[in-house]
């Protein structure tokens, strides 16, 4: 795998590899590879705070609800990663 700034580097199996966005790497597979890869979005700085907020108003609230009625109606939700 060459780099942006021309450096190689050579990946073998168990390895994992950070590509950060708007670059790119140039591959030479002389063989075939498995390859899993994960992408996402990024939240803007600027959306992170409210988010978070939102988020802790929302459990706040949940459990509030619990103590109040004794159970959980809703489904559960995921927690955010």
């Amino acid at each position: 795998m060459t780099g942006p700034d021309g450096e190689v580097l050579e990946l073998t199996a168990g390895d994992t590899a950070y590509f950060p966005a708007f670059t790119w790497f140039e591959w030479h597979v002389p063989s075939y590879v498995r390859k899993v890869a994960f992408c996402h979005t990024v939240v803007p700085t600027y959306a992170r705070l409210p988010l978070k907020v939102l988020n802790k108003l929302s459990s706040i609230a949940e459990r509030l609800y619990t103590v109040a009625f004794g159970t959980r109606n809703v489904p559960a939700r995921r927690k955010a990663s």
